[in-house]
Formats: structure tokens, C-alpha cells, sequence
């Protein structure tokens, strides 16, 4: 005689199984998500490249007319600009990735219709205030986020023009400064394709997961208004699934939070992918093709 599940177990099997379905589904939005991260990375590339081999020529004039080493730092003012214009561009694809579930996904129409409840308004009303809230926070991280990125890439700039100008001198002893300040230019600018290739991935990673974040934890936020709503904002950690990922990436794959929790990613706590505000390390941040969905449950 066959024995049936009991209903107990049957309905563990319903949940275990509509878990896997929403984990899947997180990870086709991830996969979406990424495709047009590369999208905005390969423009903003272009910007980046651009401006370091300005840079590069600058180096190889200072020296060629005085023989002095430029001021990268000078180069400050303009990597600021462009990162502050490709943050806005960013933030533009990707500071709804909350929101547009607001009005199609059950447990966000949920958790909107006790938080308008409570505030005695409507659904529609609650989603627009949301809206700017989450449109004045996003400005305020990338004013905040922009300036320290800019400074990191700076620094990084600085010392790359002194490593070029100590190489062309101690290659081209003798030579004059012509010559030398040729090499130094060369020598930076040797690097650029690369270096263009880490900021523009890097800075996209951060300003694509920075945004998401931002909008996930002003809605978590209001949901916490409510005394009656037992909804919270979670997020879960998605990989490409491949094998580029690197192992402490990939063990992290499926880890779920809630919205203001940490991942731990390789012993190391970080907010979302890309993010290194709570002291991940450049070996967990840089390059990471990886992605936080958040969802209402």
C-alpha cells in the first residue's frame, strides 16, 4: 500500500518549491541586470580611457618642458565630473529595481496597501511619496560616493605618474627631456586600456548596487511605519553562475539578509555586491560582476 505525504509535509514541499522558483527568478534578474551593466560600462569606458590618456600627455609635457613630474591631482575636478554624470546614468536604469514591483508583485501591493492604511491615504499616494523619497536619496549617495571614488582614483593616478617618471629616468639616464618625458607619457599611458577597463567596472558595479540599496532600504523604512505589517525587505546575493566567479563569491550565492543586515562574503561584510564601506577588501570589490536583489516578503 503506497502511503501518501502528509499535509504537513506536502506543504513544505509547496514552499520549498516556490523558494527555488523565486531564486530563479532573482537569478534571471541578475543575468538582466548585468547585460545592461556591461552596456553602461563599455560607454563610460570610452570617458575613462579618454581622460587617462589626456592625462598621459600631460605627464610626458610636464617633464618634456620642465622636467618636472605632473600634478595629477589636477585631473581631479574632471574624474569627479564624469563619474558624477555616469553615477546619474546609472542610477537612471536602476533606482526602480524595487518599485516597479510595488504595483505588480503581492507581497509589495501588500505591504503598500498597510503602509497607505496607516498613513490614511491611498496606494497611488503612497507610491509616489516613495518615489521622491527614493529619487532625493539617491542623489544624496551619489553626492556622498562620488567624491571619495574620485579621490581613490586619484590617488591611484598620483602614484602611477611618479612610477612612470622614475622609470623613463632611471631607463633613459643621460637623455634629454624631450626624450625622458616621452617615455614617462608611454609608460603611464601602457597601462590605461586596463586601468580604464577596472574604474569603468568597478564604478558601475558600485553605482548600480548602491542605488538598488538606497531604494530597498528607504521602502524598508516605511514599511516599518506600520505597527501591523509584518513585511520586510530582503535581499539575496546572486552570481553569473560561471566560472569566472571567485570562490568566496560563489559560496555566497543564494545568501539572503534583510535590507539593513550585511552579506559575509569570504569572512568579510559588505552591504551589497561592489560595496567596500564596511572594509571589504579591493580582492571582494573590484571587477565583481555579482548582484543583490532585493524583494518584498
Amino acid at each position: 500500500m503506497v502511503s501518501l505525504p502528509s499535509q504537513k509535509n506536502i506543504l513544505m514541499l509547496r514552499a520549498a518549491i516556490t523558494k527555488m522558483a523565486n531564486s530563479s527568478t532573482r537569478r534571471n534578474k541578475a543575468e538582466i541586470q548585468y547585460a545592461e551593466k556591461l552596456k553602461l560600462e563599455r560607454k563610460f569606458r570610452q570617458r575613462v580611457s579618454k581622460t587617462l590618456n589626456d592625462l598621459s600627455k600631460d605627464i610626458a609635457a610636464a617633464y618634456a618642458e620642465a622636467g618636472e613630474t605632473f600634478n595629477a591631482e589636477l585631473y581631479y575636478p574632471e574624474f569627479e565630473r564624469i563619474l558624477f554624470e555616469h553615477y546619474v546614468y546609472v542610477a537612471d536604469r536602476f533606482g526602480s529595481s524595487l518599485t516597479d514591483d510595488l504595483t505588480v508583485d503581492e507581497a509589495a501591493i501588500g505591504a503598500v496597501a498597510i503602509i497607505a492604511a496607516t498613513r490614511g491615504t491611498s496606494s497611488a499616494a503612497v507610491v509616489e511619496a516613495f518615489k521622491r523619497d527614493k529619487d532625493a536619496g539617491i542623489i544624496r549617495f551619489i553626492k556622498q560616493t562620488v567624491p571619495v571614488r574620485a579621490a581613490e582614483i586619484t590617488r591611484t593616478n598620483i602614484k602611477a605618474a611618479n612610477s612612470a617618471v622614475a622609470a623613463a629616468q632611471a631607463g633613459m639616464a643621460g637623455a634629454n627631456q624631450l626624450a625622458v618625458g616621452k617615455a614617462a607619457g608611454r609608460s603611464f599611458k601602457a597601462s590605461n586600456i586596463y586601468r580604464a577597463s577596472t574604474i569603468a567596472a568597478t564604478e558601475t558595479q558600485t553605482a548600480a548596487e548602491g542605488t538598488k540599496l538606497v531604494e530597498a532600504e528607504l521602502f524598508g523604512e516605511a514599511i516599518s511605519e506600520s505597527p501591523i505589517s509584518n513585511a520586510v525587505v530582503k535581499k539575496e546575493w546572486q552570481t553569473m553562475g560561471d566560472d569566472l566567479v571567485r570562490p568566496e563569491h560563489a559560496a555566497a550565492n543564494g545568501q539572503v539578509q534583510l535590507v539593513d543586515d550585511p552579506y559575509v562574503v569570504g569572512g568579510e561584510e559588505m552591504m551589497t555586491s561592489g560595496d567596500d564601506s564596511l572594509g571589504a577588501s579591493a580582492g571582494n570589490v573590484i571587477n565583481c560582476r555579482c548582484a543583490s536583489i532585493t524583494f518584498v516578503e
